[in-house]
C-alpha cells in the first residue's frame, strides 16, 4: 500500500470525514488528498463501506460507485459537492479520441470487477460500467431492513429477478447508446443478466453485436450424478428455505460477500432463460471451478439456450482472475477479435 506524505487533507470537512472515513475502512493511519482508493487496497467490499458511512456524514445517500468515478480524497469532496442525481453508467477506462470514435462496451453486474480489463481495452474503445439500485440496494443496512419491513429479514420473493435486473440495465444502457448495435459483457451472474439482456433487446427489435459471458453458467448447467451430489442437491434446497439475514452497521466482509452470493443464487435458480437465436462468445478459465458429484456440461449450459453461433476460448486463469493482472491481457486480446463483429464473420466467411 501506498502512503503519501505530501498534499495532507485541508479543514474542508468534507475531505476530512472522507479521509478519516477511508482510515477505518482501510485501517490506515496516514491518508493525502490525492492518494487513490484502490492503490491503498481498497476493494468493491470496502467501497459498500465507505459508501454507507459517507451517507451518514452528508446526510443523503452517497452511490457506491462514487469511489470509482472519483477515487480520491479531492476528486471525491468535489463530485459530492456538486452531484445532485446518482450516476448510473460511467467510463471504467481511459476515453480518448480514438476510443469514443467505437461501439462501445457495456459490462454488467459490477463495476470494479471489471476495472482491469477497462484500463486495457480503454484508449481502443470506450469500456462502460452500468450500475442499477437492485445491484446493491440490500447491501445497504438502513435501506435493506426499510425497503422488506423486516429489521433482521429479507423475503426471498422480492428479491430482484434477472429478467427484472435486465431491464434496468436495459434502461440505463439505452441513455448512453439509444440504439443498437450494442456490445454487452457479463462476468459468472453478469454473464447471464447479459444473455437476458440481448433476449430482451432482439425481442424489441435491436441489434445486439457481441453478447460475451466470461466463465458464466447457465441455468441447468450441472446434474447429480452421485449421493454426494444428490445429498448437497437437498442441502441446498433446505438452504433456500430460510429466509435471508440482512446487513448491520456492524456486518462484516463475510457477511456481505454470504448475502450477495444468496441474492445471486437464488436469482439464477429463479431464472428461467428463454431460447432465441444469437450468436456469442463464451469465455471460460482454464483453472475450472469444480462441482464434486455434479456433471458439468462442457458448454455450461448455453447451448440449450443460444439457437446461433457459440464461439468457446479458454482464458488462462481462474473464475475471477481471468479479470486480473496478468491473466486480463489474454483476456482482452481474445475479445478484441470480436469487439469488430462485422469484421469477424467477413473473416470467418472467407
Amino acid at each position: 500500500m501506498r502512503r503519501s506524505d505530501t498534499n495532507h487533507v485541508s479543514g474542508n470537512e468534507l475531505e476530512r470525514c472522507i479521509v478519516e472515513t477511508w482510515q477505518t475502512v482501510l485501517s490506515a493511519t496516514q491518508i493525502s488528498v490525492d492518494d487513490n482508493f484502490f492503490d491503498l487496497g481498497g476493494d468493491s467490499l470496502d467501497m459498500i463501506r465507505v459508501a454507507n458511512a459517507l451517507s451518514r456524514c452528508v446526510r443523503r445517500e452517497v452511490p457506491i460507485e462514487s469511489v470509482i468515478q472519483a477515487p480520491t480524497v479531492r476528486k471525491l469532496a468535489a463530485f459530492l459537492e456538486t452531484i445532485d442525481e446518482p450516476i448510473s453508467t460511467l467510463a471504467l477506462g481511459p476515453v480518448t479520441k480514438r476510443s469514443l470514435s467505437q461501439r462501445p462496451l457495456f459490462c454488467v453486474y459490477g463495476l470494479y470487477l471489471y476495472k482491469e480489463l477497462a484500463d486495457t481495452l480503454g484508449r481502443e474503445l470506450p469500456v462502460y460500467g452500468i450500475h442499477v439500485p437492485a445491484e446493491t440496494n440490500l447491501l445497504r443496512p438502513q435501506s435493506s431492513q426499510r425497503r422488506w419491513g423486516q429489521r433482521n429479514r429479507l423475503s426471498v420473493q422480492a428479491l430482484p429477478s434477472v429478467e427484472q435486473l435486465a431491464q434496468s440495465y436495459i434502461r440505463e444502457m439505452r441513455n448512453v447508446q439509444p440504439d443498437g448495435p450494442y456490445q454487452i459483457l457479463g462476468a459468472s451472474f453478469g454473464g447471464v443478466v447479459a444473455f437476458e439482456m440481448a433476449r430482451q433487446l432482439r425481442a424489441i427489435g435491436q441489434r445486439v453485436q457481441l453478447l460475451a459471458m466470461l466463465d458464466s453458467f447457465a441455468p441447468g448447467f450441472r446434474t447429480p450424478n452421485s449421493i454426494e451430489g444428490w445429498i448437497k442437491c437437498m442441502f441446498e434446497e433446505a438452504r433456500r428455505m430460510r429466509p435471508l439475514k440482512s446487513l448491520t452497521e456492524t456486518s462484516g466482509w463475510a457477511e456481505h460477500e454470504k448475502l450477495r452470493h444468496q441474492i445471486r443464487s437464488e436469482a439464477h435458480r429463479r431464472y428461467k432463460p428463454q431460447p432465441f437465436a444469437c450468436d456469442a462468445v463464451l469465455v471460460r478459465a482454464e483453472e475450472r471451478l469444480l462441482f464434486p458429484g455434479y456433471k458439468v456440461d462442457p458448454l455450461y449450459g448455453w447451448d440449450s439456450w443460444i439457437k446461433g453461433r457459440l464461439t468457446v476460448k479458454d482464458v488462462p486463469g481462474d473464475h475471477m482472475s481471468i479479470l486480473s493482472s496478468p491473466n486480463v491481457s489474454v483476456l482482452a486480446d481474445t475479445l478484441r477479435a470480436y469487439v469488430d463483429h462485422d469484421k469477424y464473420f467477413a473473416r470467418l466467411a472467407a
